[in-house]
């Protein structure tokens, strides 16, 4: 999936992408992958229950 939105987002428009080149690409998919391990790392924090104490 991720190599067929690169195809999308990096040729220019008159190739048929959306013109915002390699590097722009690049840094979009970082980002889109940092906020999700954001917030999926926050989401699991939260939601986990604490363990029960053995003694």
């Amino acid at each position: 999936m991720g190599a067929s939105t690169g195809d999308l987002l990096s040729p220019p428009l008159a190739a048929g992408g959306l013109g915002l080149g390699p590097t722009e690409t690049r840094v979009l998919f970082l980002s889109v992958i940092l906020v999700l391990m954001m917030v999926l790392t926050r989401r699991t924090r939260t939601t986990e229950s604490p363990l029960p104490a053995t003694v």
